[in-house]
């Protein structure tokens, strides 16, 4: 009996000391450090500052992934502004899907080069709008192409230099996919740069989705860094954004 009163006596005691300091700090939190934080002599500390306006004090690692975290949520929403869900079709019969983005403002749209082939005809899907469009030009060697529709004040993203990309920057794959309702769906994946441009390809670590053909790849400032092609064996390659550029100024010779 007298190791049971013994065993009783410490788990009331702990329980009393528990109580008694839950009760300690709902009292610190909810009515001695508002008084102080009021005070003049505290407000000279950070902590009291941020107390009595109300702020809420989080870590600098919290900080920089709330940060980061917004604007990632920026940049894919600019993301799915600019691309466009592209269909090709062959007397009526649909042949491929992918996805396309905006790069001019007039209605000049990069596809993968692989859609393009004599006797097709292609639909471009915009903002929830389907246009049809014309092959405005082509180019085998770097295997895009770029498609023309009869729209203006498309949404573009700024192309980003090829020398300032960084081993292990964060980047985003944004793409389109088609439903069996018909319906376009964006679909996003994060990951990060593996690998520097050389022979024109940029590799990256990211989920792999067979409906990438035709993507973005944007890094955190909202620029594109490079656009993803699915070759004939289903693997990824991303083309670095000065094959995009190479594609605009040859546009713009003509």
């Amino acid at each position: 009996m007298p190791k049971k009163k013994s065993v009783a006596k410490i788990i009331t005691k702990w329980f009393l000391i528990l109580i008694v300091g839950a009760a300690g700090g709902f009292l610190l939190n909810y009515a001695l450090l508002p008084v102080l934080a009021k005070t003049d002599f505290c407000q000279h500390w950070p902590f009291f500052r941020n107390l009595s306006q109300g702020t809420t004090i989080i870590n600098q690692t919290q900080q920089t992934t709330i940060t980061e975290n917004l604007a990632w949520q920026k940049i894919t929403e600019q993301a799915i502004r600019s691309l466009a869900g592209i269909e090709t079709t062959l007397n009526k019969k649909t042949i491929s899907v992918a996805t396309g983005f905006a790069l001019t403002n007039d209605g000049l749209v990069v596809v993968p080069t692989d859609l393009i082939a004599k006797d097709r005809q292609y639909s471009i899907n915009y903002n929830g709008e389907n246009f049809p469009a014309i092959v405005f030009s082509t180019n085998p060697q770097i295997s895009l192409s770029l498609l023309k529709i009869d729209r203006n004040n498309l949404f573009v993203l700024a192309l980003a230099d090829d020398a300032q990309i960084k081993l292990s920057e964060p980047v985003l794959l944004a793409g389109l996919n088609r439903d069996a309702q018909q319906n376009w769906l964006p679909f996003v994946n994060q990951g990060i740069v593996s690998g520097l441009p050389g022979k024109n390809i940029l590799t990256t670590i990211t989920e792999k989705n067979p409906m990438a053909n035709g993507s973005l790849l944007i890094n955190l400032s909202g620029e594109i860094i490079g656009v993803n092609l699915i070759d004939a064996k289903q693997g990824m390659i991303t083309l670095p954004a000065s094959q995009i550029k190479a594609l605009l100024e040859q546009t713009l010779k003509k």
